[in-house]
C-alpha cells in the first residue's frame, strides 16, 4: 500500500516520525518510535527521541516550532552540553508508517536553543520557512560603517588580509594562546583567529604574545600536543568601523557604509537624534 493509502486507512496506519540532525559532517538519525526503524531513506533510525507536544504545519509559519527531548547522555546532547556548536544544526523530519517503506519530508528547520532539565535535554527547533518571512535589519544612518567586514557590502576578501601565525602555547583549555607574531602587533583585539580545523573565534584581549579568544577552541590542545614546537594558524584583522580605518588600513573608502560627515547635532532639532 502506498504512503497516501496507509495515511487514509483507519486500521493500517501506524505513523512514525524520523529525525535527521545534520551538523557539519556529523549526522544523527533518530526516531520517536519505540524500536529502531530500518529501510527508510536508506538509513537506520535509532529510537530515543521524545516529542513532548504535537506539532504540525499551520498557516502561521513563525508558530511552526518544534520541541524535542533526548537523554542528556546521548551523543547529540553532549555536543551542545559544554560549548555551543560552531556550525548550524539542521533538522529534517520524515513521516512514514511502520509497515510501509515510503517516507515523505514532513518538516524542516534548525536547532536554535537547548535547555537542560535533570537528565533530559530539550531542543528548541525553528521552522526554516519562518526565516523566509523575517524582516532584515534596516540600514542605519551613522558615522560608522554598517557593513560586516569581508561581507557583501564591504566587498573585501578575507584571504587578501590573512596572516599565518605560529601558536606555541595553549592555556585555558584553548582560550588563551601564545602567538609568536602577536608581539609585532600593536593591537589584535577585534580580529579573528582561525584554528587548523577551521574553527573561528574573535580576539578579545591581547598583550605581548598572549592572545585571548572569546571562547575556547578545544581542538587547539590536541594540535599543540601533536606539534609541541608550535603549529600554524591564521589571523584576520578586525575593523573599528571608522572611515579612517577603512581608508588607511584597507584602502576601501569607496565601499564605506557610514556617513562620516554627518553633524553631531541635528540641524533641524538641535539634538543628536536624526
Amino acid at each position: 500500500m502506498s504512503y497516501a493509502g496507509m495515511d487514509q486507512s483507519e486500521q493500517a496506519a501506524i505513523p512514525v516520525l524520523l529525525f535527521m540532525f545534520v551538523q557539519g559532517a556529523s549526522e544523527w538519525d533518530l526516531t520517536s518510535a519505540p524500536v529502531d526503524i530500518t529501510g527508510r531513506v536508506s538509513k537506520t533510525w535509532t529510537a530515543g527521541v521524545v516529542v513532548p507536544e504535537e506539532f504540525g504545519q499551520s498557516g502561521e509559519m513563525a508558530k511552526d516550532a518544534l520541541r524535542l527531548q533526548l537523554p542528556l547522555a546521548h551523543s547529540l546532547s553532549q555536543v551542545f552540553l559544554l560549548d555551543p556548536p560552531d556550525v548550524v544544526t539542521t533538522l529534517t523530519v520524515y513521516r512514514t508508517h511502520y509497515d510501509d517503506a515510503e517516507s515523505v519530508v514532513y518538516w524542516k528547520g534548525l536547532v536554535v536553543d537547548t535547555q537542560i532539565n535533570g537528565d533530559v535535554m530539550t531542543f528548541e527547533c525553528e521552522s526554516i520557512f519562518s526565516r523566509l518571512r523575517r524582516m532584515g535589519a534596516a540600514p542605519t544612518f551613522t558615522k560608522t560603517c554598517r557593513h560586516v567586514l569581508f561581507g557583501i557590502g564591504c566587498r573585501l576578501q578575507a584571504a587578501s588580509f590573512a596572516e599565518t601565525v605560529t601558536v606555541t602555547g595553549v592555556a585555558g583549555n584553548g582560550a588563551i594562546l601564545t602567538v609568536t607574531e602577536a608581539a609585532g602587533h600593536a593591537d589584535m583585539v577585534g580580529g579573528t583567529f582561525a584554528a587548523p580545523d577551521g574553527t573561528i573565534r574573535m580576539v578579545i584581549a591581547h598583550s605581548g604574545t598572549t592572545v585571548t579568544l572569546m571562547r575556547r577552541i578545544r581542538s587547539l590542545v590536541a594540535d599543540l600536543a601533536g606539534s609541541p614546537g608550535g603549529f600554524a594558524a591564521t589571523y584576520y584583522p578586525g575593523c573599528n568601523k571608522s572611515f579612517e580605518t577603512c581608508r588607511d588600513t584597507y584602502s576601501n573608502e569607496a565601499n564605506f557604509g557610514g556617513f562620516p560627515l554627518m553633524p553631531d547635532l541635528n540641524p533641524m532639532g538641535g539634538n543628536n537624534v536624526f
